[in-house]
């Protein structure tokens, strides 16, 4: 017979599940509070489970038919500043003037060639900008001339090099930590790149806003992508040009079960293991519905 065990509430030590396996991927989960000083994480993907068991000191929760993405968070999107990438400069009011590189005058002024604009991100909203392995750089007093090169710099010096921005629609302004506080990377009256910029109400002194003309992509999307999906293939009996091949009609993203299973320890944080249960049947045992439709070869005769 059974040992039933009495316990009160406060006794009950919720358990956070984490998935880690090649690396940790978040799951989706959100916190609930009681105003009595209970606290536990909640799994969106464990919301009306279908059965919970718990032998040999392992707990199994099947749950409802759901998808994979309602398991992980979804992947996340970087853009240019957040990941490297090459960029082409234009002031705003141009057409056809690029930011380039002078170095017989070592100066960063216009060009009617596109020099590429290697962008950097450092963290925490600053970046580094390259023309080819040059890095460009503000000078240490005023008027803070840009220019490009690799002489090294000492770490109280680094800051030259380092730049925050601001970009949107296709717009990016650039911003150098001077010694006299931000200014803006702008062209003057003699075409010279120089940490000067300042825009006052709609007058623009020294207008500070570039056009970007992407070389690299724009936009990257990284982490775990939280898709399960079944894919069909050709019968096709008229024209059976693609049964014997391996092209894929169609990709379905269907519900199904998961098994999850965590050890029953005294701990805090478990990692859980997800096992994925798709069969050709739902819950209920009647057969998954798929759609493999697919528009038949017309064939005419001379």
């Amino acid at each position: 017979m059974a040992t039933i065990t009495y316990k009160s509430l406060t006794a009950l030590q919720p358990v956070e599940l984490n998935y880690d396996f090649y690396k940790t991927e978040l799951l989706q989960k959100d916190t609930e509070s009681f105003v009595e000083g209970y606290n536990f994480v909640n799994l969106k993907s464990l919301q009306n489970f279908q059965d919970v068991a718990i032998n040999k000191n392992t707990c199994f929760v099947l749950t409802t038919s759901i998808s994979l993405s309602a398991i992980f968070e979804v992947q996340s999107e970087l853009s240019i500043g957040q990941i490297p990438g090459s960029v082409n400069l234009l002031p705003q009011n141009s057409t056809i003037y690029f930011i380039g590189n002078d170095t017989n005058r070592d100066i960063i002024t216009l060009s009617l060639t596109p020099q590429n604009i290697f962008i950097t991100p450092l963290g925490n909203n600053e970046i580094e900008l390259r023309i080819g392995n040059l890095y460009l750089q503000f000078d240490e007093s005023y008027p803070y001339q840009v220019r490009a090169n690799n002489l090294l710099l000492d770490e109280d010096q680094l800051y030259r090099r380092k730049f925050r921005y601001i970009y949107q629609n296709n717009l990016l302004s650039i911003i150098a930590q001077t010694k006299d506080g931000d200014r803006y990377l702008a062209f003057g009256a003699d075409n010279v790149l120089r940490a000067t910029g300042i825009i006052l109400g709609n007058n623009a002194i020294n207008n500070y806003v570039f056009k970007v003309q992407n070389v690299t992509n724009t936009e990257l999307t990284y982490n775990f992508e939280p898709e399960n999906k079944w894919v069909t293939y050709y019968l096709d009996f008229t024209s059976q040009t693609e049964n014997t091949t391996l092209t894929i009609n169609k990709k379905i993203n269907t519900p199904t079960n998961f098994l999850f299973s965590f050890p029953v320890q005294a701990k805090n944080i478990q990692n859980v293991n997800i096992a994925n249960l798709k069969t050709g049947y739902t819950p209920t045992g009647s057969p998954t519905p798929i759609d493999n439709s697919y528009s038949e070869e017309i064939i005419t005769a001379n």
